[in-house]
């Protein structure tokens, strides 16, 4: 073919084999390049797409887990409530009990209980300042945290 440069017509080369082979491979490699990108690219996806699963799971577990924890916290937290509350029922019942003595002038004993159950609200006013306390202590999640592998 003929073709025109700065007015002269000149004639184009014919490309010898060894540069069509060149460029066949120039080609191929670029095709490889590309087929090498599309994969890594594939391949990163991927990860990315199993670290979002896996950090979802996590999150759902330790949910789950704090879930639990509060459960058990709450459950035992109405536990105590109770038990305060049938011991003051049974303190009532007692300082009934002592009035009556009272009433009927067995002071000696009267006295005994009072005393007696004043040693059991001592004892249970400690008791309750200290679940309190446990309550409020930190705790650590160090272990819901940690990753699995």
């Amino acid at each position: 073919m003929n073709f025109v440069k700065n007015g002269k017509r000149k004639r184009k080369k014919k490309k010898t084999d060894s540069e069509k082979n060149r460029r066949r491979t120039r080609r191929m490699k670029k095709k490889k390049e590309k087929k090498n990108q599309e994969r890594v690219e594939k391949v990163r996806k991927e990860r990315e797409e199993k670290e979002r699963a896996d950090q979802e799971q996590f999150r759902q577990e330790t949910l789950t887990a704090e879930k639990e924890v509060a459960e058990r916290i709450e459950a035992r937290r109405e536990k105590i409530r109770k038990e305060r509350q049938e011991k003051e029922q049974q303190e009532q019942q007692e300082w009934a009990e002592i009035e009556k003595l009272e009433q009927s002038k067995q002071t000696d004993q009267a006295e005994k209980q009072r005393k007696r159950l004043q040693e059991i609200q001592q004892k249970r006013e400690k008791q309750e300042k200290d679940e309190e306390d446990a309550f409020r202590k930190p705790v650590s999640y160090t272990h819901l945290t940690l990753p699995t592998i």
